[in-house]
């Protein structure tokens, strides 16, 4: 009967949302999807960047943000002006590790990943009981190695 006990509680775990043996299915998808990121090892490329929310024009500027080294080395805008310090911008590891730090506050994030290489290519987030704070980012037309600019 201790066997079929602990079957029964496997299946009722197993049944109920956010159970902690199994986690949460976003968390599932998220760290799937950084995993196969992480694997296909590129650390060196540009990618169109676009950002809406109540945020300075400057940040919300359709943008290509070049990487290397997972690092941040320019970000232009469509015009090809230099707008690093323009905003705060982020690297696709960046992007996982905000995504994870939303949902653990308690925001609803919905996110899109590239079925390929998959980065994020569009996050929308929410915090819930609040004014003004949704925002969504769109990624898209990776590209390596990192075209000079």
């Amino acid at each position: 009967m201790g066997s079929m006990r602990r079957i029964l509680l496997l299946i009722v775990m197993a049944a109920v949302p956010g159970c902690a043996l199994f986690g949460d299915r976003f968390e599932r998808k998220l760290d799937r999807e950084r995993e196969q990121w992480i694997a296909l090892g590129i650390k060196e490329y540009n990618v169109s960047f676009v950002r809406g929310c109540f945020c300075t024009l400057e940040s919300t500027q359709p943008v290509t943000i070049y990487v290397k080294a997972d690092t941040i080395t320019g970000v232009y805008s469509r015009t090809g002006v230099d707008v690093t310090s323009q905003g705060d911008w982020p690297t696709i590891t960046e992007l996982f590790d905000k995504i994870a730090d939303l949902h653990s506050k308690g925001w609803k994030v919905t996110v899109r990943y590239h079925p390929v290489l998959h980065y994020p290519t569009n996050i929308s987030g929410d915090l819930p009981g609040t004014i003004d704070d949704e925002f969504t980012e769109t990624l898209g037309d990776l590209s390596t190695p990192v075209v000079k600019h």
